[in-house]
């Protein structure tokens, strides 16, 4: 092809490819399946700030934090976008957002890749991407955290530098609160029952280990994991292992017939302040730590009973089991 001919050529396949792009990144498109690959998703909004939310119809969570989105779109910092990207579960039902009601993009993670490549694990799950497509934060969609780290994420550079010339150059920063490390003791607590009384995590302590596991009883996938708990609590209660569940963020007078029912004998800790849990920073639910003898934690991960009964088969150095429970996903 004659070179004045193939340049001009050349220019506008650009130009549309940046139109494209723009208009992906600014405009409020229909419902989209994106099932192809991730970067698809994340090259489309290059260059701006990504809030991100992973969730499914039907999730308490995810209706709560669509909501707040829904009202904070208004006050979004120039360069900065949403988009919510709904997830089907492993099993069960799943249902769609009406795209249309929406003041913000909407999508479909159909063949669940994007949420594999960001280790998504519970409904709903709020990311923060920069300019440069960085991930910033990940976790739960807090009203009065989210525009504040959008904000300063939008006010950096590109590159991450803030505007502050004395701030050039240094490490972004990262918003996720870090998981106390394996190794570590577990941070200390006390708390109060289901009956009422206050106890403290060293009187939680089995003389093998410890199951801590965190959950919330309006998350459903916490709700299907309760039998499960209860099994895994009984079945190694004649081997020195305690389970205790924190519950968080919700009163006692709400949970106790719910545990009454679902998980009869098992300790509750009731968290209504999330102290015990930001001590932990945990944001998904249900999630657990296992603690040795001593009190360390020696392995954390999101709760599901064959992982946790695996975790524990291996601490006390025994034999697989071979009893199963359903696999729940968290929320």
């Amino acid at each position: 092809m004659n070179r004045r001919v193939l340049i001009p050529l050349v220019v506008v396949a650009v130009g549309l490819a940046a139109a494209a792009a723009y208009y992906l990144a600014t405009q409020k498109p229909t419902s989209t399946e994106w099932d192809g690959d991730p970067a698809t998703l994340m090259g489309s909004y290059h260059g701006r700030v990504l809030v991100l939310l992973l969730g499914m119809e039907g999730c308490n969570g995810t209706h709560a934090a669509t909501e707040f989105l829904k009202k904070y779109v208004e006050q979004l910092p120039d360069g900065a976008s949403i988009v919510r990207l709904d997830v089907p579960p492993p099993v069960g039902e799943f249902k769609t957002a009406d795209a249309a009601k929406l003041p913000f993009a909407c999508g479909i993670d159909k063949d669940r890749l994007i949420a594999e490549q960001l280790d998504f694990f519970y409904y709903p799950t709020l990311y923060i991407f920069d300019r440069d497509g960085e991930l910033r934060f990940s976790g739960g969609c807090d009203p009065e955290r989210v525009p504040q780290m959008v904000a300063e994420i939008a006010g950096e550079a590109p590159g991450g530098e803030a505007p502050a010339a004395e701030a050039a150059g240094a490490e972004k920063h990262t918003y996720t609160p870090p998981l106390p490390a394996v190794g570590t003791t577990a941070p200390a607590f006390t708390g109060t029952t289901l009956d009422g009384k206050t106890v403290a995590l060293d009187e939680l302590r089995g003389t093998n280990a410890t199951v801590l596991i965190f959950a919330k009883t309006k998350c459903r996938f916490t709700m299907r994991a309760f039998p499960g708990m209860k099994q895994l609590a009984d079945g190694f209660r004649d081997k020195g292992v305690s389970l205790a569940i924190v519950n968080r963020g919700e009163p006692v007078d709400v949970i106790r017939p719910i545990y009454a029912e679902r998980a009869p004998g098992v300790t509750v800790v009731v968290d209504e302040s999330r102290e015990i849990t930001n001590a932990y920073s945990v944001t998904a639910a249900p999630f657990v730590f296992l603690l040795d003898a001593e009190g360390r934690i020696v392995a954390r991960m999101p709760y599901t009973f064959d992982d946790a009964t695996r975790a524990v088969n291996e601490l006390l150095g025994l034999a697989s089991d071979a009893a199963t429970a359903p696999q729940t996903g968290a929320g």
